[in-house]
């Protein structure tokens, strides 16, 4: 892939949705994106290539989203900030977006 298109995947600044970066077969990125669905919260994914050489989540564009280089991590709009942990992002989920007070 070329620059352009890895900045691409990085950049969230005209993101309408949060944006949830995630890997394949992660456990705790399936969870984010279960709960998500189940809130029916619009939401955009990107998926990160962690068997790639280098890891696309070792990418320096994507280590200033996440400094600990690790999926899930949810980008909210508007400038509300980063969630790195998907227990962090479960909570934010339940407590702060529509549909999460249902539970």
């Amino acid at each position: 892939a070329d620059l352009n298109e890895k900045q691409r995947l990085y950049d969230t600044a005209g993101a309408k949705t949060p944006v949830l970066f995630y890997a394949n077969g992660s456990i705790p990125s399936w969870r984010v994106m279960l709960m998500l669905e189940y809130l029916q919260v619009p939401y955009e994914k990107r998926r990160l290539r962690v068997m790639s050489k280098p890891k696309e989540t070792q990418h320096p564009e994507f280590l200033r989203i996440n400094p600990r280089g690790k999926t899930p991590t949810l980008v909210l709009t508007q400038g509300r900030g980063t969630l790195h942990e998907s227990l962090a992002i479960l909570h934010y989920a339940v407590s702060h977006l529509p549909g999460g007070g249902t539970l």
